[in-house]
């Protein structure tokens, strides 16, 4: 595992709300650079180079959110090989990391983008995925207006293991 610095950076014609607000873009400084963007030098962030693109940036999808869900609002998914396999539950009111990620339901279909809630089955342990294109509300997630029945408290670069882990991939 090598670790590399990335730094955040200003999209042009984008207000500089990227700089600290809601969804910031990491990136290493040549990969930057090479893009045309300005680095944000005092914004800079060690990470596990795995965290990274071929092309430097760091994937969006490598981002956990610290979330709290105010209300039983939404429903999510169970894994596919979990108890029990494939089943809607009810997301309970708490706080949880969370993922964008993608997984197919359907083997006939596409896979289709989720937010994976780490740790949200309650019933027999476990994550549960979900789906954006049910919630109209979380359809821009991480931008959520502020009456969703979530609010976004951090976020963080996440951790290699976390994303490897057994009956995190789907």
């Amino acid at each position: 595992m090598a670790i590399t610095t990335a730094y955040q950076y200003r999209v042009p014609g984008q207000p500089a709300t990227n700089r600290r607000g809601a969804q910031p873009h990491y990136a290493t400084r040549a990969a930057i650079e090479r893009s045309g963007h300005a680095p944000l030098l005092d914004t800079a962030l060690e990470l596990d180079e795995s965290l990274l693109d071929a092309n430097g940036f760091a994937r969006l999808d490598y981002l956990t959110y610290r979330i709290h869900v105010r209300h039983g609002a939404y429903a999510g998914w169970t894994a596919s090989d979990g108890a029990p396999a494939d089943a809607r539950l009810q997301l309970m009111a708490g706080d949880y990391d969370a993922r964008l990620t993608a997984r197919v339901f359907n083997p006939a279909a596409e896979a289709v983008r989720c937010l994976q809630i780490v740790g949200a089955n309650q019933r027999a342990g476990g994550d549960l995925w979900v789906r954006l294109d049910e919630w109209p509300e979380l359809a821009r997630f991480p931008a959520v207006p502020v009456d969703a029945g979530l609010v976004i408290n951090g976020r963080r670069l996440s951790e290699p293991g976390e994303l490897t882990a057994p009956g995190l991939a789907e």
